[in-house]
């Protein structure tokens, strides 16, 4: 997600963005942001006047979910979101 489209997403909200690095999973394609990337992003979104938290990412040791909600639709690279029955109300 880019920070100019998260800037245009909550521009007429009173939102303050919670920024939490992924934690890796081994059956995900993904890698966790380096710091740098993480300061560069912050950066970005203090230009374009996004309010955010920076969380510290916990939960490595034993795959914690920040950003790791995703089922496997088959043994290539595509992954979908798993949503709760009640998001879909």
């Amino acid at each position: 997600f880019s920070a100019k489209k998260l800037s245009t997403y909550v521009k007429d909200m009173d939102v303050i963005v919670n920024l939490i690095p992924w934690n890796p999973a081994e059956e995900l394609p993904f890698q966790s942001p380096t710091e740098e990337e993480i300061d560069h992003f912050t950066l970005l979104l203090d230009r374009l006047h996004v309010n955010y938290t920076r969380r510290r990412s916990r939960g490595q040791e034993i795959n914690g979910a920040c950003g790791q909600l995703a089922v496997p639709l088959n043994k290539g690279l595509e992954y979908d979101l798993m949503v709760d029955e009640e998001d879909e109300e």
